[in-house]
């Protein structure tokens, strides 16, 4: 009940900053985004229960290292620390089926909230901006992930030079 309420409060807080205009809502909010379409729906569902699969898979194998086995001719290329399995996804960093199973994956493991809670960091982000100029202010986002959260900084900022950058 207490983990509800918690989740109950951030979707309030979401809603209270998007109609007080501290941020826009995201363009993904509208009922005739892919996400609202039953197909697309079950698509993510089947990369949910692969992923689910997946990473049981490595934690039992000890799959911390399966990047190196699979990609021997990154070995080299890539310095030793991109050559590891971050949170179990398979192929590591380097991989097109890791990417697409991080953002359900995450989604999943924050029970539905990942974009409420990234959204989050825009509130200490107007707070900031509210003396600055759009235009002449530059922002490095350092481990962005997929960049995410970089969608709904330029929805909200799209005069901000930006720059997302992870491994």
């Amino acid at each position: 009940a207490k983990a509800y309420g918690s989740l109950m409060e951030m979707l309030r807080r979401d809603l209270e900053n998007i109609t007080t205009g501290v941020y826009r809502a995201p363009y993904d909010m509208d009922l005739d985004h892919r996400q609202f379409n039953p197909f697309y729906v079950l698509e993510q569902m089947q990369v949910m229960f692969e992923t689910v699969s997946d990473t049981a898979a490595l934690q039992v194998n000890d799959g911390r290292t399966q990047v190196r086995a699979d990609r021997p001719d990154a070995t080299g290329a890539f310095p030793d620390y991109y050559l590891q399995n971050f949170h179990f996804q398979p192929g590591g960093w380097l991989s097109d089926r890791s990417a697409r199973q991080y953002e359900i994956s995450t989604e999943t493991f924050m029970a539905g909230l990942q974009d409420v809670m990234q959204r989050q960091g825009l509130v200490p982000l107007a707070e900031f901006m509210a003396s600055r100029h759009e235009a002449e202010t530059k922002l490095l986002e350092v481990a962005c992930g997929t960049g995410r959260f970089h969608t709904f900084l330029k929805d909200n900022y799209p005069q901000m030079e930006t720059v997302a950058t992870d491994l």
